[in-house]
């Protein structure tokens, strides 16, 4: 019985990530599409969007879908977008170190982001 309660749980929290990361990547590029300020498109562009395309790594990983994983990873834009991270490296390292883990050590990522 525990267990059905927890892969439930598990489902409903993976939806639930799922469905914030759509929204945010869709209000960043939003937002990056809209603006007037460079200094807001620049955060837009270089960190929130990079972070959105991270978050759908993540739930590759989360969801055990290496498929989908290796299929993002293979897009030019995708691999783009998380090179273009490399902007806000000392405004916010995370974000670049992440984008650094999943293109040159991607079963690492997965590995990691699997179990958390």
């Amino acid at each position: 019985m525990g267990a059905v309660r927890e892969n439930n749980t598990h489902e409903k929290d993976l939806r639930k990530y799922i469905d914030s990361t759509d929204a945010h990547y869709r209000a960043a590029e939003y937002i990056s599409q809209h603006t007037k300020s460079e200094r807001v498109k620049f955060i837009a562009d270089n960190m929130l969007i990079p972070e959105a395309v991270i978050r759908r790594f993540t739930i590759c990983a989360k969801a055990n879908d290496r498929e989908k994983f290796y299929s993002l990873l293979k897009d030019a834009t995708t691999r783009n977008i998380l090179r273009t991270s490399r902007r806000v490296l000392f405004i916010n390292p995370e974000i670049y170190m992440k984008a650094l883990m999943i293109l040159y050590m991607p079963d690492l990522y997965f590995k990691l982001r699997k179990k958390g």
